[in-house]
């Protein structure tokens, strides 16, 4: 009893904020998408080129820095929520099943229950994408990882696209592809095909399940390295996905009132002074059907860029960017150089 009423009063003193639905007696269903800026264990893995992320290696990753990371991810998992923990998660650049499980399960988060699913790509660092879940409000009854083709002379191998299929409480089939596509590493017109070939591959993962499913509700998120303007990303909007990511305003939670502070976001990765969008969220067109069970509110910001204060550092010219946790080799003591985006759902 005495654990229940501390849980209860811990979360009493999280910020609150929603993103309302058309009637009052919607209840939400929220996604956040997140990349956490590498998120390596200290341990080293024989198979892969993590040796930048041990204790003796460029970046001095070390235990005290790796919990103070884990730690910074569970107070945004949380606060995200808020009464109400997020229904899923979907995480780019981690490495392993181990960083996931620490966070759930040795973190704040222990008790919410959250359970996950991460994929074992042949990118050449480890790096992985992962979904966690509420398995109330998301009960997974399929997953699986698609490789995305590559050129093994020109181009090096990309983390896989995951897919997981879950029932929400309306009954309806939630289908969700997280994604990390190839990085402009080269130069974005150099590897624009590869991200290309990305993008089909989750076209033709979602054609095949729009021919099996009469209904079929699926959102597309993850780090594209490529905004919604862009090629590899019309791909999937000529098919049918809307990118509601594309004009998503940054929220502090802790005054969802104050636009003062946030009006100079305008994106979720900050990079040679100048925001971008390659952070994303797409739906189907049936998502936006509010008279069929699960689907976006009709506020048009029913996706918002989760801007808290301790996520945001002053830059040079007096605006906010992302708190990342390393500048080049050197520990900055941030959390992430990306900011997390929130999608709300209703039923």
């Amino acid at each position: 009893m005495r654990y229940f009423l501390l849980c209860m009063l811990i979360l009493c003193t999280l910020p609150t904020f929603s993103v309302h639905s058309s009637r009052e007696s919607d209840k939400r269903f929220r996604v956040l998408e997140y990349n956490t800026e590498n998120l390596f264990d200290t341990v080293h893995d024989s198979a892969f080129d993590d040796y930048d992320f041990l204790p003796d290696g460029e970046y001095h990753w070390n235990s005290y820095r790796y919990w103070r990371k884990e730690g910074n991810l569970a107070r945004v998992i949380l606060e995200a929520g808020g009464l109400q923990p997020v229904d899923v998660i979907g995480f780019c650049e981690v490495e392993n099943d181990s960083v996931i499980r620490d966070l759930f399960y040795s973190t704040r988060l222990a008790s919410l229950g959250y359970e996950f699913v991460v994929t074992h790509s042949s990118d050449l660092r480890g790096i992985d994408v992962a979904l966690a879940y509420q398995p109330e409000t998301y009960r997974l009854i399929a997953h699986q990882s698609y490789s995305v083709p590559y050129d093994s002379v020109s181009e090096r191998p990309t983390r896989d696209i995951l897919w997981c299929s879950g029932v929400v409480p309306t009954g309806d089939t939630l289908d969700i592809f997280l994604v990390h596509f190839p990085s402009r590493r080269g130069g974005a017109y150099l590897t624009d095909a590869y991200r290309e070939r990305a993008a089909r591959v989750v076209r033709e993962k979602a054609d095949s399940l729009r021919k099996v499913r009469q209904y079929a509700k699926i959102v597309f998120m993850g780090d594209c390295n490529a905004e919604p303007r862009e090629k590899c990303l019309r791909i999937l909007q000529d098919d049918g996905f809307f990118a509601l990511s594309a004009h998503a305003k940054a929220i502090n939670p802790s005054d969802a009132t104050d636009d003062r502070s946030r009006k100079d976001i305008k994106g979720t990765y900050y990079y040679q002074k100048t925001w971008s969008r390659i952070d994303n969220i797409f739906v189907n067109s049936n998502l936006l059907d509010s008279k069929q069970g699960l689907h976006v509110g009709k506020n048009a910001q029913s996706c918002l860029i989760f801007a808290p204060s301790y996520l945001l550092e002053d830059n040079a010219d007096g605006y906010f960017m992302p708190f990342r946790a390393y500048r080049g080799p050197s520990y900055h003591g941030g959390v992430s150089d990306h900011l997390p985006l929130l999608l709300d759902l209703w039923y």
